[in-house]
């Protein structure tokens, strides 16, 4: 993915998750391969979350994978804990409150 126009990420959700899993774990990083794919699915995750999110990044993880970054305002008070999800449209999800602790979905060791 060199250059990406509005329809390279409807093709990407087109994939089936083995194809986007491969895709994903090819894709150099620290070159920017893919990038615009997760700024995509972040901005997404964030717009459908019913959770209070107060900050949201992309960062990239050991070995070189993206990984969506999401946290929640400090008056957050547990409810929707089904929308913690591990992983939104192909890229792994973390979820921490405001002090920064790990509330839910991938996780990372």
């Amino acid at each position: 993915m060199k250059n990406m126009d509005a329809s390279y990420y409807e093709n990407w959700l087109s994939l089936d998750k083995g194809e986007r899993m491969e895709d994903f774990l090819n894709w150099n990083t620290y070159e920017g391969e893919g990038f615009p794919i997760a700024i995509m699915a972040l901005a997404r995750l964030v717009g459908c979350s019913p959770l209070p999110v107060t900050t949201a990044n992309v960062g990239i993880y050991h070995g070189g994978t993206y990984l969506l970054k999401v946290t929640l305002k400090a008056t957050w008070d547990g409810s929707h804990p089904d929308a913690l999800v591990e992983e939104f449209e192909g890229l792994p999800v973390i979820w921490t409150n405001h002090g920064n602790e790990w509330i839910g979905g991938f996780r990372m060791g």
